[in-house]
């Protein structure tokens, strides 16, 4: 989360008592952010790298956020800019249409920071 200028020990505090789970929040930020900016790396390995988190964490939330049907896996999912190394290609998730993500943009703002002036 650091990345994107959040406040990490906040939103990870906010998390933890509001969820009851220190990464949720974090989680659910990094996924709106890669799914809008990066769909066609919108998967597991990519969230655990962002959020600095192993895989059975990820996969939890994953499997959390699939059975709120906030999240599903891509049925065309698009072309990466670069081609890929050998192996299976990851599976690629997208979003659901819902009002969810819209009001977790806005919890998200509260924990951007904002850069400081020189005055």
């Amino acid at each position: 989360m650091e990345k994107e200028g959040a406040d990490t020990d906040e939103l990870q505090r906010f998390s933890e008592v509001m969820f009851g789970a220190k990464h949720r929040l974090s989680f659910a930020v990094a996924v709106l952010r890669v799914a809008r900016k990066e769909p066609h790396n919108f998967y597991k390995q990519k969230l655990a790298r962002e959020l600095g988190v192993h895989d059975p964490e990820i996969e939890k939330h994953l499997a959390d956020f699939t059975a709120l049907e906030l999240i599903e896996t891509h049925p065309d999912p698009p072309d990466p800019p670069e081609r890929r190394g050998r192996g299976k290609p990851p599976e690629i998730m997208r979003l659901v249409d819902d009002d969810f993500w819209a009001c977790l943009q806005s919890l998200g703002e509260r924990f951007r920071r904002t850069p400081k002036r020189a005055d």
